[in-house]
């Protein structure tokens, strides 16, 4: 699409009105935004012109997001007779519920400032050089990181947010905040890495050999 879309979702047309939530690629949709989600490293998504639909998920599901200034977004779904129901989990997740019950179902587009004003857009930049710039600079920042540090800051995040899920309590409380990370850490850490009884010693060695 170039720099007239990011994403404009799903072609329902292709699908003679029996669309079963399945992109060109096979994968069922919920899966694809869940896939991104979950990949250990960080997503970045570099948006210029429209993100619509399922567009609007894949913003939802990335970790980073730089727009260009001009970019257009909107949950247009309802504009097709639809909803947007696939992609409603991870974008609720990242705008909240009060955003989502007023853009959701007018299915009006808006603007990046708008986009960014509710969490969807981190960085708002003008013109599509300084968009690749802010890319760059986004990825160097990444590289700079350790590598294992990286991917375990991003599984904490996660798991702060399950673990508070389960508490009951909001995602700020103070003791769970002081607790979740390090249990956390250690947990992913042994998971994704296949590292059985995995301690902190252990981690912050693991991440200096992987940094050489």
């Amino acid at each position: 699409a170039g720099d007239r879309a990011f994403c404009t979702g799903g072609d329902q047309s292709a699908h003679s009105g029996n669309y079963d939530g399945r992109g060109t690629i096979g994968l069922p949709m919920e899966e694809l935004h869940t896939a991104i989600r979950d990949v250990p490293k960080p997503v970045i998504a570099r948006v210029q012109g429209a993100a619509l639909g399922g567009g609007m998920g894949l913003c939802a599901v990335a970790d980073l997001v730089v727009a260009e200034s001009g970019a257009r977004f909107g949950f247009t779904e309802t504009r097709l007779g639809i909803l947007p129901a696939v992609i409603s989990p991870f974008v609720i997740a990242k705008i909240g519920e009060s955003q989502a019950r007023a853009l959701f179902p007018g299915g009006r587009r808006f603007d990046a400032t708008r986009a960014a004003r509710i969490g969807l857009v981190h960085e708002i930049v003008e013109g599509e050089a300084a968009l690749d710039a802010a890319v760059d600079t986004a990825v160097a920042d990444l590289l700079a990181s350790g590598p294992t540090a990286a991917r375990l800051a991003k599984a904490v995040v996660r798991e702060v947010r399950r673990l508070a899920r389960e508490a009951g309590t909001d995602i700020d409380h103070c003791e769970l905040i002081g607790l979740a990370p390090t249990e956390a850490l250690l947990e992913v850490a042994a998971d994704t890495l296949g590292i059985a009884d995995f301690s902190a010693d252990q981690a912050l060695e693991l991440r200096l050999a992987k940094d050489r």
